[in-house]
């Protein structure tokens, strides 16, 4: 069997794994790469949040103060995207919603909505990324 034949059954077989682990553990799974030197990479995260209705909801539901809140969506554009939905979600209801787009925020987010209450109202970290 030729090199070229090798990385072929090489990446092959890294695909199909992928797919078969993504099947039985429901993560978010790339292969990038090329058969040039055969370098693979695999990356492995949880799932991404979601919009959920039902998820804005529950988030509406702590939010019993006050109708004003500063919004801060961290991530990347599809991230934002997710953010952006539940801010209009949240306009929708009748919120005041600051909407602050942050690419990082260190210390990074430990979860996926946090939600923390100042003097003026609150402020809803949404990152759908986070681990």
């Amino acid at each position: 069997m030729t090199f070229r034949g090798v990385c072929t059954l090489i990446a092959l077989i890294i695909v199909v794994a992928s797919q078969m682990a993504h099947a039985q553990t429901n993560n978010n799974f790339t292969n990038e790469g090329t058969c040039n030197g055969c370098a693979n990479i695999m990356n492995m995260a949880p799932p991404r949040l979601p919009f959920s209705p039902d998820i804005g909801d529950q988030l509406i539901a702590k939010l019993t103060d006050s109708k004003k809140l500063t919004l801060q969506t961290v991530g990347n554009a599809t991230d934002q995207e997710i953010g952006a939905q539940y801010g209009a979600y949240l306009q929708q209801h009748g919120y005041q919603v600051n909407r602050v787009a942050i690419g990082m925020l260190v210390p990074v987010p430990d979860h996926k909505i946090t939600v923390g209450k100042q003097s003026d109202g609150y402020v809803v970290i949404i990152a759908p990324s986070a681990q």
